[in-house]
């Protein structure tokens, strides 16, 4: 890299490289008096010398346009981030009850979403880019942490592959919903309990649900969490119904106590329209077809140089750019034993 950069006139050397699950990192300053939009300019004559199936250009920031890092894939030997990883030595916290670990960072640190700061959630990914192990480690580290009576869970799986798995645990408000008709109802059951919330807020004078839980003589208020995996299957058979309830929950939901995360493979302008878009905390992308599905969820196209099998972009609203991660990584079985043994307590 440092040699092909210095046959256009551009002198840079590498400050360090940093060497992640899936991917390494090379972190690097430009020493003469080039830019980084020198660099950028020549991304495709880099990528082709790296030689790199996945490759990925960032300006480092407030560094006056004279620093910029490059990831590619990490070959031959990729590591795996577990579930059981990333639990290890994970501190639950009884203020974070919802703070969740999803994978770990190119550095190998833990990261996490805390889903009591955190209402909404839209996730992409083709087949294979580790959208659905990332719904189990939600879905997991929140069974770990939580009672049933603190948390409940709406599962809502058209597909029936998923979600299913979580049939009959204790922690479920409804069986898990594989009918399209009955998903829109339990969508609209969810609004009638937002605004319910949001009534009993009013008559105890308090504003949201963290300023709720703290009074003595209240009602018992579980943290509800949505997921919908394949929403797409649901935006087409009533798309009006799904776009107004999803993006009406999103809105409300850090204030009431829920969480609403949805996914699906194919992220086309149908699925995830801007209402729903605009209303989503969190955006979470893995390997997807093509350049107009990643600039749409995420405002670029770095999504198509990831390397599937877990290697995902996060962008939390506010930020400029989003967070490359590895995500936790669980076997079936693992959520079977976990299943099974809540189903017998």
């Amino acid at each position: 890299m440092v040699q092909s950069l210095s046959q256009f006139g551009i002198a840079v050397t590498v400050d360090e490289i940093i060497e992640g699950y899936q991917a390494v990192q090379f972190v690097c300053s430009i020493t003469n008096d080039k830019s980084f939009n020198s660099v950028r300019a020549l991304k495709k004559n880099l990528w082709l010398d790296l030689e790199a199936h996945s490759f990925l250009l960032d300006e480092i920031a407030d560094s006056n346009h004279k620093r910029f890092s490059v990831t590619i894939e990490k070959s031959p030997k990729r590591g795996v981030f577990s579930f059981t990883d990333a639990m290890k030595g994970y501190e639950t916290s009884e203020e974070s009850p919802f703070k969740v670990p999803i994978g770990a960072t190119i550095r190998k640190e833990v990261y996490s979403l805390d889903l009591g700061e955190i209402g909404s959630v839209a996730v992409a990914g083709s087949t294979g880019s580790g959208k659905s192990v990332l719904f189990h480690s939600i879905i997991n580290a929140l069974l770990l942490q939580n009672n049933p009576e603190d948390l409940q869970l709406v599962l809502i799986d058209p597909k029936r592959v998923e979600l299913t798995l979580y049939s009959d645990i204790p922690y479920l408000h409804y069986p898990v919903e594989v009918s399209y008709d009955k998903s829109a109802d339990i969508l609209r059951k969810t609004l009638l309990e937002i605004d319910r919330r949001i009534e009993l807020f009013a008559k105890a004078s308090v504003e949201n649900i963290n300023e709720y839980r703290k009074l003595e003589d209240r009602e018992k208020l579980p943290q509800m969490v949505v997921l919908i995996d394949e929403f797409s299957d649901l935006m087409h058979v009533d798309p009006n119904v799904m776009e107004s309830a999803v993006g009406e929950i999103a809105q409300k939901a850090v204030q009431t106590g829920f969480n609403i995360i949805i996914g699906t493979s194919r992220p086309c302008i149908d699925v995830y329209t801007q209402k729903i878009l605009n209303n989503m905390d969190v955006k979470v992308v893995g390997t997807l077809c093509n350049d107009i599905d990643s600039k749409l969820v995420i405002g670029s196209d770095d999504a198509l140089v990831l390397t599937d099998s877990g290697d995902m972009l996060v962008l939390q609203k506010g930020d400029s750019k989003p967070d490359r991660i590895q995500v936790c990584f669980m076997e079936e079985g693992e959520i079977v034993d976990r299943v099974n043994k809540l189903k017998l307590n």
